[in-house]
């Protein structure tokens, strides 16, 4: 790819890749198309890398813009959720100089009595849904998270503006408490 076009960056890398990949035959349960209609899986990410496909786009490739970054902050809070239930956090973002979103990160604190039995999701104002943290059945830790940087790229390409939500499920017995 950089030999078709040196001027890439590591960021316009990333756009050709998930740009290009391919899904087909990658057998996974979690395969979903994101608003972008790119099929994206937890498994598997956008799919294998076709190295013909991305060098061809390579050669007609545009430098992204300039990277902006867009800070959303919650206020401080205090929630239980409660054993087998959830907790939702809902936060508008409106970020005017980002475009388009490449990667997102939620920045969590909980305590748990049990960290393996929690699960999170972030939902994105378009609708597509990413596992930030699945449950880990042999996750016996007590400690939780603090300040702990979940991340993903489900809503590669995305505008990043409206109402985001933050699940957080307590599949466990005991209540876990979100700050």
């Amino acid at each position: 790819m950089l030999e078709s076009n040196p001027k890439l960056t590591w960021r316009d890398m990333q756009h050709i890749v998930v740009r290009t990949a391919k899904p087909a035959n990658l057998v996974a349960k979690d395969w979903r198309t994101n608003a972008l209609g790119r099929n994206v899986s937890h498994a598997f990410g956008y799919g294998l890398m076709d190295a013909a496909a991305m060098i061809t786009l390579a050669k007609r490739w545009t430098t992204v813009p300039v990277q902006f970054t867009c800070s959303i902050s919650s206020p401080l809070m205090e929630k239980f959720i409660p054993a087998k239930g959830y907790i939702e956090l809902k936060l508008r973002a409106e970020c005017a100089n980002v475009r388009f979103l490449e990667h997102v990160q939620s920045k969590v604190t909980l305590t748990s009595s049990r960290r393996g039995d929690l699960h999170i999701y972030l939902i994105s104002p378009h609708g597509t849904r990413s596992t930030l943290l699945a449950q880990r059945p042999n996750d016996q830790a007590e400690q939780g998270f603090r300040n702990w940087p979940f991340m993903t790229v489900h809503s590669w390409g995305e505008s990043p503006n409206g109402i985001w939500t933050l699940e957080v499920h307590n599949d466990g017995k005991p209540q876990s408490k979100f700050t």
